[in-house]
């Protein structure tokens, strides 16, 4: 149950992720779920998904029958484009072929042709996003309400900062370009710091965006389909009958299997700050407004360098830049666990 007035417009979005099955990791599943239910209860009117080229030979392909089967799940029908596979250049547009600029058109037709500014939501490796900005930053000044940028650490430690996230990895000519575009930006850093040498590989802290939790606090309680969604990517089935597959009986052992595995997760708050939606310290869901929420965003500078190494502060005057910031830590996971529950539980 989210608290406050329905009487909204839902806003545009964008999902650009790397979602691919066989899975690289299924947090990008639990957020794709998480952007329908948002899209399902009206919050927001979800114009396209994004998903990465693989970037390893040994991935999965990008993910087709997961957003179909969403699609099936909640009625919805949802375009979606497959993005480059070239590493941003100095000026990719006049070099690549049509095939590798289709998923940074289909960003740029999704934006123009949206009747109010929409935001974007990268969480993979931010190319398509940022070749898009490239190609037309005129229509991200116009068109973006904001990128919601889930990578990267909030470190400034000089040495630390060289420990770079995942999908900064991916591309980090592609990230540095985020923080050029003209539009605003929102950054969920996913870690404040990896440490390689510690026992403990990352560090969170006041603006890292990483929370976990048990599956099956959220599985046990979901519709029959929503499970067999999971399932299917769980374990990496090689059946070509996706839709069929979500109609099966459910494998209560194979469920309870999955389900006592922990998973991480990076993204929700974006999701829920791009809808107007905060978190309350108990996960309770609400129109923003209506209370005060666990994270928000605060004003910031930052710096990005070519390597994708960043450097930010604190900027009381800043407005188009902007940070994580999460005030009960202790709090925070159990907080976005539940929130994400009540999301899918929509479905």
């Amino acid at each position: 149950m989210i608290e406050g007035s329905t009487d909204i417009m839902s806003k545009p979005v964008i999902h650009q992720t790397d979602l691919f099955h066989p899975h690289a990791d299924p947090d990008d599943h639990w957020d794709l779920g998480c952007v329908y239910a948002l899209c399902a209860g009206g919050e927001i009117d979800l114009r396209g998904i994004v998903i990465d080229y693989p970037p390893n030979p040994q991935y999965g392909n990008p993910a087709v029958c997961a957003v179909a089967q969403m699609s099936h799940i909640t009625g919805l029908s949802v375009p979606v484009s497959v993005g480059s596979s070239t590493p941003m250049n100095d000026a990719p547009e006049k070099r690549l072929p049509r095939s590798e600029l289709a998923a940074a058109r289909f960003i740029l037709d999704a934006l123009s042709g949206a009747d109010r500014p929409a935001a974007i939501h990268s969480v993979g490796s931010s190319r398509d996003i940022a070749l898009a900005g490239r190609m037309d930053p005129s229509v991200f000044e116009r068109k973006c309400l904001g990128i919601y940028l889930n990578a990267g650490t909030a470190t400034n430690d000089p040495e630390l900062r060289r420990n770079r996230e995942y999908n900064v990895t991916l591309d980090p000519k592609a990230f540095k370009t985020i923080f050029d575009l003209p539009c605003p930006v929102y950054w969920l850093p996913c870690f404040h710091a990896i440490l390689p040498s510690s026992a403990q590989r990352f560090e969170a802290g006041a603006n890292a965006s990483v929370y976990s939790f048990v599956q099956r606090e959220i599985l046990d309680d979901l519709a029959p389909m929503v499970k067999q969604y999971f399932l299917y990517m769980f374990e990496r089935s090689a059946d070509q009958r996706w839709l069929s597959y979500l109609h099966c009986p459910e494998n209560g052992s194979t469920l309870e299997h999955y389900g006592r595995m922990e998973r991480r997760m990076w993204c929700t708050a974006g999701f829920l700050h791009s809808a107007g939606l905060g978190v309350d310290r108990e996960g309770g869901v609400f129109r923003t407004g209506h209370g005060a929420s666990i994270f928000d965003f605060e004003p910031v500078t930052v710096k990005c360098d070519e390597e994708g190494l960043t450097r930010w502060e604190a900027a009381s005057q800043a407005k188009d830049r902007f940070i994580l910031s999460v005030a009960d830590r202790e709090s925070y996971g159990r907080a976005m666990t539940l929130a994400m529950k009540t999301l899918l539980m929509r479905l």
